[in-house]
């Protein structure tokens, strides 16, 4: 579908990058059903298809569209690290919640402007190019822009007064210093920042810590994904677009970052004895969580609702008591995770999930130790070691991509990528250490007990 020098087109779940909305036929489907059936499924546009107008040279069938019904739209800010230029994305409403769990959002936008590696599939990109500029533009009546509309009336919603204050406080903080600031806070629960902090937990602390920790940290993410699918509640970029000052999707409530990152520090305070340890918790957890309404990804009330869930989370730490219930409860906790909300992070912190629990039942009654706490060279070299594994799996992972490909594949491809991430955290890594003599030996720790 064309419309003056902008075509419809989506951004899936997984790969995250643009593409024409289609599929494949189920059986006994013509093709020109099957590109009604997608275009509805992944847009919440109903068509009408005019006769087939190509096949591209991967196999794909192209149809020129028209819409039968009026296409809503929200002008969103151009995530610049996606596409060129400055131009406002214009993002379409139609789009079903139910589908949100497959297509992150279906958008009207001039292909040019999208870079060769932001195609799903690449290889399409110069075909669908010359078929949009042979293509007559459909009509603009078509498209009816939602702040044309109810601009107004959204700012006097329920959300009005949180937008208002919101936004003065980015007027009032408007220096460059104060936005690289929320940015440094808000990186803290970005997940290279977690994937660093809760390596180094296995080999700076007591192993059992860090198995702890790393479980809690995953267990409260999933929790949070879980709820957002409950609650539905979007983030204020949604309503006021020129709020967002960084990228997030899905939806807001609660707080991911927030309720992430309280949960672990608070944790952290519990079982270290770090000198100022509670009052650096605070000011990380607040930072954080200032941060996110500072940047307009999150609402106050998101940003105080993973406050008070992560201290929920504690709770049931500590109400679940010896950590051997662990690994059934977070098992099932990454199950339910799955069925209520089944997208790619979910996934992937599931798969994690059951990586570490697979490894550390392997581990049994097996002998070999970890770094001793007295010496740190052998910590930072064995952190080292757990690095450069990380690093090895994710390179041989990107290598294996199967890119362009079906659903199972992608599917298969990022349980194997994560579950092995998982089990190189709890037992590979010690195997290595081990191997390397950089463990402590029998007689100078006692053997690491695993779950039983």
């Amino acid at each position: 579908m064309r419309f003056d020098n902008h075509l419809v087109m989506v951004r899936d779940a997984w790969s995250k990058r643009f593409s024409l909305p289609g599929g494949t036929a189920q059986r006994g489907e013509s093709a020109d059903f099957t590109a009604s059936r997608e275009t509805l499924e992944e847009t919440g546009i109903a068509v009408r298809v005019h006769p087939f107008h190509q096949k591209l040279k991967n196999g794909f069938f192209l149809f020129f569209c028209e819409p039968t019904q009026t296409i809503q739209v929200r002008k969103t800010n151009n995530p610049s690290e996606l596409i060129s230029g400055t131009e406002p994305i214009q993002k379409i409403l139609n789009l079903s919640i139910s589908t949100q769990q497959e297509i992150l959002e279906a958008v009207l936008i001039d292909p040019e402007r999208i870079p060769l590696d932001q195609w799903r599939f690449p290889s399409q990109r110069l075909e669908v190019l010359n078929a949009f500029h042979r293509n007559p533009s459909l009509s603009l009546d078509w498209i009816v822009s939602v702040e044309d509309l109810s601009a107004e009336a959204r700012l006097e919603s329920q959300f009005g007064g949180e937008l208002k204050w919101m936004k003065n406080l980015q007027d009032q903080f408007s220096k460059p210093i104060y936005l690289a600031l929320a940015k440094f806070f808000s990186a803290i629960g970005e997940e290279l920042f977690l994937y660093l902090f809760l390596t180094s937990l296995w080999f700076f602390l007591p192993w059992k810590t860090g198995f702890e920790g790393t479980l809690f940290c995953l267990g409260s993410a999933l929790l949070n994904g879980s709820l957002k699918e409950i609650f539905k509640i979007p983030r204020p970029f949604d309503f006021w677009p020129d709020l967002q000052l960084s990228t997030a999707t899905g939806y807001g409530f609660p707080s991911g970052h927030t309720q992430v990152v309280t949960a672990l520090w608070l944790f952290l305070a519990l079982r270290t004895r770090l000198p100022g340890r509670w009052w650096l918790g605070l000011l990380i957890s607040i930072g954080v969580g200032v941060s996110r309404v500072y940047l307009g990804v999150h609402f106050p009330h998101d940003v105080l609702g993973g406050w008070i869930l992560g201290a929920l989370t504690i709770a049931l730490f500590l109400a679940l008591g010896r950590y051997r219930k662990f690994d059934l409860f977070f098992g099932a906790a990454a199950l339910l995770s799955l069925f209520l909300n089944f997208d790619p992070l979910s996934l992937s912190l599931c798969s994690i999930l059951l990586g570490i629990l697979f490894g550390v039942r392997l581990r049994g009654d097996s002998s070999f130790s970890e770094p001793p706490l007295q010496q740190r060279t052998a910590q930072i070299l064995s952190f080292g070691i757990a690095l450069s594994g990380l690093g090895v799996i994710f390179y041989f992972a990107k290598i294996a991509n199967p890119g362009e490909g079906a659903f199972f594949p992608i599917l298969l491809h990022r349980i194997i990528k994560y579950f092995t991430v998982g089990f190189w955290l709890s037992y590979a890594s010690f195997k290595v250490i081990d191997w390397l003599n950089l463990g402590a030996s029998a007689q100078s720790t006692q053997p690491t007990q695993a779950l039983r």
